[in-house]
C-alpha cells in the first residue's frame, strides 16, 4: 500500500509548539541515514 511512498515517522508536528505547517503541493527532500533524519521544504 504505501512501498512507494515516503513514511517520516515520529514527527512533532501538527497541534503542538512549535507549530509548522507544511504547505499543500509543496515539494520536500527526505534525507534518511543512521542516527539523522532531515526533512526539507523546497518548493511552496
Amino acid at each position: 500500500m504505501l512501498n512507494d511512498v515516503p513514511v517520516l515517522a515520529n514527527v512533532d508536528f501538527g497541534h503542538i509548539n512549535p507549530m509548522l505547517t507544511f504547505p499543500i503541493r509543496g515539494k520536500v527532500a527526505v534525507i534518511v541515514g543512521g542516527d539523522h533524519s532531515a526533512l526539507t521544504i523546497t518548493r511552496h
